[in-house]
């Protein structure tokens, strides 16, 4: 079966081709190499396992910000995927863009929504109007970092956080779908969204809130994925709320898009 590594900056996910031609999150496994301390064991052994659980070599393994950011990851990762006999290139925040891009539109996202792609070292977001995605140089575990949103409850500067963020996102930002399973996450915590799939401000409010409150552990438990990727919700949903207060919405589209859907078409495509 054909798969795919994306290897984040908080999580190395496996994406495997179903027989319908979709794309399935199948495993994931956290490492969060912007906040912890890494070894080269400890990525050997997450990018064996994962292949293991794949039953053959990807096609491909990807890394995303905290490989822009350190070229001793970099190198460390292009050598262990060698070695596997996995193909890994870094990629740009302009191609992740390009990938969220093609992704939304095989997915038939509503072409007037900007779209919000949220790592854990950067932010894309592509306009309706398909002129340069917007940028940004930081990420969840950034905001983790600077507001301990990953800390004890008592401890997470949300309201600063939710501020620095709305300072720092592009004018003009308008309708959005936020991409990274966040529909899938929205369901695991109990949000009730709407029959379009949206989710208002007012309900993501009460289960930021909630949220926010929760002890590490009690996070973890409700996470739709491994437990340690509830590691950023906090900080994520800083940035939804942040967004939402900007462009002055009443709710938002949340979609479990990655940029691996967008990769779809390199893997499928190129040996017809």
């Amino acid at each position: 079966m054909k798969s795919i590594l994306d290897l984040g900056s908080n999580t190395a996910k496996l994406y495997q081709v179903a027989p319908d031609g979709s794309l399935k999150n199948t495993a994931n496994a956290s490492w969060r190499l912007l906040e912890a301390a890494t070894s080269p064991a400890m990525i050997r052994g997450i990018l064996t396992k994962l292949m293991r659980l794949a039953g053959e070599a990807p096609q491909l393994a990807i890394g995303t910000a905290a490989f822009r950011r350190s070229p001793r990851l970099a190198k460390l990762a292009a050598q262990i995927c060698t070695d596997l006999g996995i193909p890994f290139r870094v990629i740009s925040q302009v191609e992740e863009a390009e990938l969220i891009r093609l992704a939304a539109l095989r997915n038939d996202i509503p072409p007037t929504c900007h779209l919000v792609n949220v790592g854990g070292g950067s932010v894309q977001i592509i306009h309706p109007d398909r002129t340069r995605p917007s940028l940004l140089d930081f990420g969840i575990a950034d905001l983790n970092a600077k507001f301990s949103l990953a800390g004890a409850p008592g401890l997470r500067q949300t309201a600063d956080a939710i501020e620095w963020v709305a300072e720092r996102a592009p004018e003009g930002i308008g309708d959005f779908a936020y991409t990274g399973g966040e529909r899938a996450y929205l369901r695991s915590v109990g949000a009730a969204l709407e029959a379009n799939g949206r989710c208002s401000h007012m309900e993501f409010l009460r289960i930021a809130q909630e949220l926010e409150a929760l002890p590490t552990r009690a996070l973890r438990e409700l996470s739709p994925y491994d437990p340690s990727w509830m590691q950023g919700a906090v900080a994520s949903n800083c940035i939804v709320l942040a967004l939402l207060s900007r462009a002055g919405l009443s709710s938002f589209l949340p979609v479990d898009l990655n940029i691996s859907d967008g990769l779809l078409s390199e893997i499928c495509d190129a040996r017809r």
